[in-house]
């Protein structure tokens, strides 16, 4: 069962969606803090099984909330930040250009992923978009995740989607 996430940019589950591209993953070294127990093997994830970032099916629009969907791959858990998860990007003349995001004070702790988490987000005006997601395997939990001595990390990336600064038309006509 997918967990659901409130946060500064809403959350909404968005039922099934198509496969996604995903950015590989750098292995970090290992957590040398003693309060930060080194990952076990079980808990990193293989290159054949990255965490995978699926957007939405169709034309989206400004003004709604896009659901996208972080899975982590066998049931493997993954981190992310527990304040602003996901960060979006439009596609200009010049290649993708990352939004900014809202931060926090501190940071919020590293937020455990075991299946999927939906986040869902406002874009705010028509274009190509795609949402990232940095994510950490073998992660502090009890701690703000880009403190959280991560011993491996990684961003997946959605599919583009496609968004109309017009109203859709109803379904059926």
């Amino acid at each position: 069962m997918p967990v659901k996430l409130l946060c500064i940019l809403g959350v909404s589950w968005a039922g099934e969606v198509p496969h996604p591209s995903t950015e590989g993953a750098s292995t970090g070294a290992a957590a040398t803090d003693p309060v930060t127990a080194p990952a076990e093997p079980a808990d990193l994830v293989t290159a054949a099984r990255l965490p995978v970032l699926r957007a939405p099916e169709g034309p989206q629009r400004t003004g709604e909330l896009v659901s996208f969907v972080l899975e982590a791959p066998d049931a493997r858990p993954v981190y992310v930040d527990g304040c602003t998860p996901i960060d979006l990007e439009v596609r200009t003349s010049t290649g993708w250009t990352r939004e900014p995001t809202p931060s926090c004070a501190g940071g919020d702790l590293a937020l455990r992923v075991d299946r999927a988490l939906t986040l869902s987000v406002v874009i705010p005006r028509p274009g190509t978009w795609r949402a990232s997601v940095a994510w950490g395997a073998g992660c502090h939990p009890k701690t703000p995740f880009a403190y959280a001595s991560c011993s491996q990390t990684g961003t997946a990336r959605s599919e583009r989607v496609e968004v109309s600064g017009f109203p859709l038309p109803p379904e059926g006509r």
